[in-house]
């Protein structure tokens, strides 16, 4: 069985390295492509572990022109579906894995396992993510994460997956998730998806000094600026979020843990591998004093939505002019209302944790005895 894993980043040098230096280590017959839209991308990437380097032309971005937003979106997707189609091209894997340069599999058994699923279930696209029950305005068809997913490669060829103008998919409405996750229902198909996490399960960190699960974020980010699945092996850290290497701390933390060694990881690890209870009392630092100054302006992480992004948050908060900080008060508190209303059981049960819609569908299809009758009672178990 021939395995390619894409990894798509911009200039995380090291975390492309890192990456390919594990998925290396589990078997050196997996293909590693790099890909990235920085112009020295070849050169910086000419790396052992690295079988090859695809320079991808980027979207073209003018802040005093383009809106931030739209561009993202349009970006991360034009990378996203250059990378896959690189791969599908080759018409030589069996199966394609893709990454993010700084989301990392741990595990060499996370591949096998989720590759024997799909088997056994007939599935031919396995992702994680909230699933197709919850629905946000970026994500209208379901919020999937636009990492960590696996797909046969023939099936998804002939399916044309990633074959779109990303400028046809509402760019301005949807964002990277929900561009994946209304091209799946459309070319795809639900009954053909594996979903094989809901994220329910994850944590911003699992230690003996700090355990915090991301369930309890319902309704914003909750992969901000950390997400962990110790049940795949599955780590992704936003390095960005955190304060004086705090993040690298973290990657370091977890190559240890999992002992993994390569040429640029057992570097990075000698840089920055601390102790596990001085780093997570550093975290602890960071987050109490994030929800202090949120606090000191009556927000919360929640209401205002933009995950544990500790960074943003402290450096937004403290060089707000007056007028500009009330208006984002006032935003939160009206988000904050929203969102205790729909966090009643009958909105929660449709928005959140309906991965399996076999569940939401017993509930909530008026027409399953009709569908008995007419001799389709398997129908909505399939999914």
């Amino acid at each position: 069985m021939k395995i390619a894993v894409g990894i798509m980043g911009y200039d995380s040098w090291d975390e492309f390295k890192i990456n390919s230096d594990i998925i290396k280590s589990f078997s050196k017959d997996y293909y590693v492509l790099a890909a990235s839209s920085h112009p020295t991308a070849k050169k910086n990437l000419n790396y052992k572990n690295i079988d090859e380097v695809v320079s991808i032309n980027p979207i073209p971005f003018d802040p005093k022109k383009s809106k931030k937003h739209l561009n993202w979106s349009m970006r991360v997707t034009n990378n996203i579906q250059l990378t896959n189609n690189f791969l599908l091209n080759k018409s030589k894997f069996d199966y394609i894995v893709f990454l993010h340069s700084d989301s990392w599999i741990l595990s060499k058994k996370t591949i096998p396992t989720i590759i024997k699923l799909m088997k056994n279930q007939k599935k031919y696209f396995a992702c994680r993510g909230r699933g197709f029950g919850f629905n946000t305005p970026a994500a209208p068809f379901g919020a999937l994460d636009d990492m960590f997913f696996i797909y046969d490669s023939k099936f998804i060829k002939s399916s044309k997956l990633f074959d779109f103008d990303v400028i046809e998919q509402l760019p301005h409405i949807q964002d990277s998730h929900g561009i994946i996750s209304s091209n799946l229902i459309t070319k795809i198909g639900l009954s053909k998806i594996l979903i094989y996490s809901d994220t329910s399960n994850m944590f911003f960190y699992k230690s003996k000094f700090l355990r915090e699960k991301t369930n309890k974020f319902r309704f914003t980010n909750h992969t901000t600026p950390t997400i962990y699945d110790p049940k795949y092996s599955m780590i992704h850290v936003h390095t960005g979020a955190y304060f004086h290497d705090i993040g690298k701390k973290l990657q370091a933390f977890y190559l240890k843990k999992y002992n993994l060694t390569g040429i640029t990881i057992n570097k990075f690890i000698n840089n920055y591998l601390i102790d596990e209870k001085s780093l997570f009392n550093q975290i602890k630092k960071l987050d109490n004093y994030t929800k202090l100054l949120l606090c000191s302006n009556f927000i919360t992480y929640d209401s205002l939505g933009w995950g544990k992004n500790y960074r943003k948050i402290i450096q937004t908060l403290k060089s707000i002019p007056l007028s500009n900080r009330i208006k984002l008060i006032l935003n939160c508190w009206v988000r904050g209302s929203i969102i205790k209303i729909f966090t009643k059981e009958r909105y929660y049960n449709y928005f959140y944790g309906a991965t399996n819609l076999r569940v939401f569908y017993n509930k909530n299809l008026l027409y399953k005895q009709k569908l008995k009758k007419l001799g389709h009672s398997e129908w909505y178990k399939k999914y």
